[in-house]
């Protein structure tokens, strides 16, 4: 029988192995990103692929430099909080606007589908409209409630 939550301690890129899971063993690495308070990106490896969770983050290098060493990375989850008119308010609190996730986009090697979260509720139409300006292909969202097979 498995607790509901079992909380513990992460270290900055010191891997976690959670085991006996549906679909084998789990590595949790997690990666230190540019936020307001110290947060963690993860990379999360499981049958032989990874994906990055970059989490609540301003433009940043680790995740980016981990992202490209990882051979396996089949997809990579970002934030893109504000619209570009909230440029400011996005550098302030450290989260990222459809501008900065681009410039940021740039320092990744390959391409992946990169799936997007942290849209302000207020600003989501916004958002949306600046990112389809980006015209990436490669760029996505994330949807509650849908499972996804990465």
């Amino acid at each position: 029988l498995y607790p509901s939550v079992r909380f513990e301690e992460l270290e900055a890129e010191q891997t976690k192995v959670v085991t006996d899971l549906p679909g084998g063993d789990l590595e949790i690495t997690p990666v230190p990103v540019s936020h307001l308070v110290p947060t963690m990106g993860l990379v999360l490896r499981q049958a032989g692929s990874s994906v990055i969770f970059t989490s609540d983050t301003g433009p940043t290098e680790r995740i980016w430099e981990v992202a490209n060493g990882t051979k396996d990375l089949t997809a990579l989850i970002t934030e893109c909080s504000f619209p570009n008119s909230m440029q400011n308010i996005a550098d302030i609190s450290f989260h990222l606007t459809p501008h900065t996730l681009a410039l940021e986009l740039e320092k990744l090697e390959r391409r992946i589908p990169i799936l997007l979260h942290h849209l302000k509720p207020p600003c989501i139409e916004q958002i949306r409209n600046e990112i389809r300006g980006l015209q990436n292909p490669d760029l996505h969202y994330l949807e509650q409630g849908k499972s996804y097979k990465l």
